[in-house]
């Protein structure tokens, strides 16, 4: 009998035992999961921490190149306006120049062919230059003369005010846009990010009174 109860004893003994050391056992489980949960979580955030550095530090690269593009574009163009009025061989002063990326627009009036094509080899050779659109328009002998004053006049005056009307239009404000006129002729060039940009533009300068034709030379760039 004594030993029947002795084994039970030993028994219950034994499974207490089990008990504490599976409580004990889990203890050190459950804080090893916890940990690990703990460690998976810093790293998930370190990685959006590191990929939100690297987006910003991308952003950043971005404009500060594009700031520098534009900073060389307006060096190449007063570049190239200098180099034109230096030139002996190129007598008109009245010649746009308009730079996006190194590429050079080339617009106004020259009073021959020869000098237009002297004015697009002038630009070439400025350093800086990848490329130069000639938008040059020859006007024929005798239209400076005192018959031709009066359109003169009115073409600076429809100028004047197609210029008035882009800067304030919404749509157009802050982009590159030259306007030139030769007897109600009106001549848009340069670059625009849309076309609904080039067309609105156009759209308000055919509303000016005087304009007869629109030429409408502007380029989408982003669009």
């Amino acid at each position: 009998m004594s030993k029947h109860v002795f084994s039970r004893s030993v028994l219950a003994v034994a499974l207490s035992s089990a008990l504490v050391a599976g409580t004990a056992l889990a203890a050190p489980s459950a804080a090893l999961s916890g940990k690990a949960e703990a460690a998976t979580e810093a790293g998930s955030l370190a990685g959006k921490l590191e990929t939100a550095t690297e987006q910003t530090g991308n952003s950043l690269e971005q404009a500060a190149s594009k700031a520098g593009t534009l900073m060389n574009d307006s060096v190449i163009t007063g570049k190239v306006k200098s180099a034109l009025l230096n030139d002996e061989r190129i007598s008109s002063v009245d010649i746009s120049v308009e730079t996006n990326n190194g590429k050079v627009v080339l617009s106004g009036f020259v009073p021959e062919q020869r000098q237009a094509e002297r004015a697009v080899a002038v630009a070439q050779g400025v350093k800086g230059v990848t490329a130069v659109d000639d938008q040059l328009h020859v006007q024929a002998a005798g239209e400076t003369e005192d018959g031709s004053l009066a359109e003169l006049a009115g073409d600076a005056l429809i100028t004047g005010k197609i210029k008035a009307l882009l800067l304030a239009d919404e749509v157009v404000a802050g982009t590159s846009v030259s306007v030139e006129t030769d007897k109600g002729v009106v001549h848009l060039s340069g670059e625009v990010d849309s076309q609904a940009q080039a067309e609105q533009a156009a759209r308000l300068a055919g509303t000016v009174e005087g304009v007869t034709t629109v030429k409408n030379d502007i380029r989408v760039v982003n669009g």
